[in-house]
């Protein structure tokens, strides 16, 4: 009887230790499969994306070419990109839309539709975590902000205590070189769980939702170019 308690309150623990992990990180890795989109010209309708790793944007060619294109009407913006378990890859608009695609046609699987956010709040990064739950984190002067939500609900699924902040829980993403630096791109590994933070001083940094460098301190990202979106496609 007390071998078997003993087992249920493992099991129990390691159960309640997992939810956690899902929602906060799990730990370092370094993913192999990054996707970078470069904004397009004024007026134009086509952009760039590459594929590398954290510490190099173009470290994996895709048919022999580190630069490849994808289209978007002239009128639309890319704020924002995530990989969800499936491969779809789901686009944030600075029209506060959304769409569902692939790499190179953000509308193959959706067209655009109303994402919700709150306009008030600088969206800073957009990532898409193993229970395909989606983590929007926000620009906040000498620190950050992170919700939890889906693609139209950006707040949906944020923990309780979050509750009286409207659903908006502080995170410590910002990183002060020379004044406070906010990420220009946030990713997460999805098979880890792991949070990747992209910033302005060509750094990058591995933590979880609310703690930027957790896992891995501030490292050279060489990314040169500006970026409109960056997400890692799950699985190793």
């Amino acid at each position: 009887m007390i071998k078997k308690t003993v087992i249920f309150f493992v099991l129990v623990a390691l159960a309640i230790s997992g939810c956690v992990l899902d929602h906060w990180g799990k730990g370092p890795t370094d993913p192999a499969k990054v996707y970078y989109w470069y904004p397009k010209d004024t007026g134009d309708t086509t952009g760039m994306v590459s594929r590398g790793s954290s510490d190099n944007p173009v470290a994996y060619p895709v048919n022999n070419q580190e630069y490849y294109s994808y289209i978007i009407p002239e009128t639309k913006t890319i704020i924002a990109t995530g990989i969800a378990k499936n491969d779809r890859v789901y686009y944030w608009y600075e029209d506060n839309t959304t769409s569902i695609g692939t790499t190179d046609n953000p509308t193959k699987y959706k067209s655009y539709y109303s994402s919700n956010r709150d306009t008030n709040r600088e969206l800073v990064g957009v990532g898409i975590a193993g229970d395909d739950r989606v983590y929007y984190w926000y620009s906040g002067g000498t620190t950050g902000w992170v919700s939890i939500g889906t693609s139209n609900d950006p707040t949906k699924h944020s923990l309780k205590k979050c509750f009286s902040n409207n659903g908006y829980c502080e995170a410590d993403i910002v990183k002060i070189s020379d004044g406070y630096l906010n990420p220009i791109a946030v990713a997460i590994d999805g098979f880890y769980d792991t949070v990747y933070y992209w910033y302005p001083d060509q750094t990058v940094s591995s933590g979880t939702s609310v703690n930027a460098t957790k896992y891995k301190n501030y490292y050279n990202s060489n990314l040169q170019k500006e970026v409109v979106g960056i997400a890692i496609r799950n699985g190793k």
